[in-house]
């Protein structure tokens, strides 16, 4: 695997920096013996934001997370983000997009360590990973899973199952958003523009999909239907 850099955060950051500027193996398994060399007495837990939304989940109220945003642990780029639509009033602003970075993250009376990576994929878009690290107890392996860690990632990716003021949107992938939710939101059925047979048709489908919902259950059917016309 080679060797690593100096001990703590900013040596994580090292590994992280020579092994993105060199020809590429799996990040995800570079920056996980990095983080074992650096936390030897730590368990090291992998997840996506996708499944486990750590940081959504501290944003929302339910944890804290303190990024560490001095030079030596923080990557980041800055992009426009524009007006969520086109009605919308104001402009746009200029965000960071993290592409690796460290937090504190805390959960009750438990406290971890939380990389968060850009790691690199071949022929893809990198993928990030979120990278728990929390103090390993005499009952645990360092190098097996903990159990704390797995109640954290029962309770976040239950959370992150649920819709919070947001709609789900297929774009290749299912993704969350919220600002398409506050854009429909008030939103009546007068308000769709649509030839009245089919709009007729629309409103009986949505309707009776919705009034079904104990029959599905009943019947063990996953409840979901497709209204594309």
């Amino acid at each position: 695997m080679g060797s690593f850099a100096s001990e703590g955060p900013r040596g994580v950051f090292l590994d992280y920096e020579q092994h993105s500027n060199v020809g590429q193996t799996s990040t995800k398994v570079v920056l996980s013996a990095s983080l074992r060399a650096h936390y030897p007495n730590h368990t090291l837990t992998i997840v996506t934001p996708y499944s486990c939304d750590l940081l959504g989940f501290a944003k929302a109220g339910h944890a804290t997370a303190e990024l560490d945003a001095t030079k030596d642990s923080y990557l980041s780029s800055r992009s426009y983000a524009g007006l969520p639509t086109r009605w919308s009033e104001g402009e746009g602003s200029v965000i960071d997009d993290l592409v690796f970075g460290r937090y504190n993250y805390d959960w009750y009376d438990h406290s971890f360590v939380l990389y968060v990576a850009d790691c690199a994929q071949t022929n893809k878009r990198p993928e990030t990973n979120y990278f728990i690290l929390h103090q390993a107890k005499p009952e645990d392996m360092v190098q097996s899973n903990s159990k704390v860690v797995d109640e954290l990632i029962s309770t976040v990716s239950q959370w992150t199952m649920e819709l919070h003021d947001e709609i789900l949107v297929y774009d290749g992938y299912w993704m969350k958003d919220k600002q398409l939710w506050k854009a429909v939101k008030d939103s009546k059925w007068d308000d769709v523009i649509l030839d009245k047979n089919t709009k007729k048709a629309l409103i009986n489908d949505v309707e009776g999909f919705y009034s079904a919902r104990d029959a599905y259950k009943r019947f063990a059917i996953q409840w979901k239907v497709s209204l594309a016309r």
